[in-house]
């Protein structure tokens, strides 16, 4: 089995974490989170670039909404009124939640964060 893309498993962190959290916003060190998945890694840089384009992407994609960021960390970072609708709108459906997904194994966070995608394209 292949192992799961790196910007899926972050973004599964990333949201899993703020929706635990709401409405209180989050910090996030990019250093941190490689070591949540240290074994996974091959290359650290790697690893801090792809992290940094995810946090930006979803940012970027109103995902998220970022207050202020310092090289590798993230201040003041919560979730934005669509990502909260689309969580809150996918709990009342017949399948599983995105909730659920996000805190199941790395196959689960990989297809929640697909669907979260999917909600917002309008697919």
């Amino acid at each position: 089995m292949n192992k799961p893309p790196l910007f899926e498993l972050i973004s599964a962190h990333i949201l899993k974490k703020l929706y635990a959290s709401f409405p209180i916003a989050e910090t996030f060190s990019i250093i941190k989170i490689s070591r949540i998945f240290k074994p996974e890694l091959a290359d650290e840089m790697q690893f801090i670039n792809t992290a940094s384009a995810t946090f930006n992407w979803l940012n970027e994609n109103s995902y998220i909404v970022i207050g202020s960021q310092d090289l590798n960390d993230y201040y003041d970072v919560s979730l934005s009124e669509m990502s909260l609708a689309a969580l809150i709108t996918n709990q009342r459906s017949d399948e599983p939640s995105i909730e659920y997904g996000l805190l199941g194994d790395e196959t689960q966070q990989v297809d929640a964060i697909e669907r979260l995608i999917l909600i917002k394209a309008g697919l």
